[in-house]
């Protein structure tokens, strides 16, 4: 499901669908941790039947608010390098003054 587009992403959907509704509720629950966000989204979007649709969303939560806890603390260590390259106007004269007809 994570390759497919389009028709084939939704009849794979479907299969994965009808294979979750002939899985144990148990069984499910177990896998939904050790699938990453998008794969569980993916899950999820697909229709996981039952009480484990339950279990999906918060383990969906939980991600969630792991990766937004994760974005809080990278931001504060970030640093932006940025170094003004504008060109004054006095510059711009003596660049034009530079410029030959063949070099446009």
């Amino acid at each position: 499901m994570m390759t497919e587009k389009g028709q084939y992403y939704r009849d794979t959907a479907k299969y994965l669908n009808s294979i979750m509704k002939a899985a144990n509720q148990g069984d499910l629950i177990a896998v939904f941790p050790m699938l990453d966000l998008h794969e569980l989204k993916r899950v999820i979007a697909a229709g996981v039947p039952g009480h484990a649709m339950h279990a999906a969303n918060e383990i969906l939560q939980i991600r969630k608010d792991e990766l937004s806890k994760l974005v809080s603390q990278q931001i504060g260590k970030m640093r932006v390098e940025y170094e003004d390259k504008t060109v004054q106007e006095d510059d711009k004269d003596e660049l034009e003054a530079v410029r030959t007809p063949e070099s446009g």
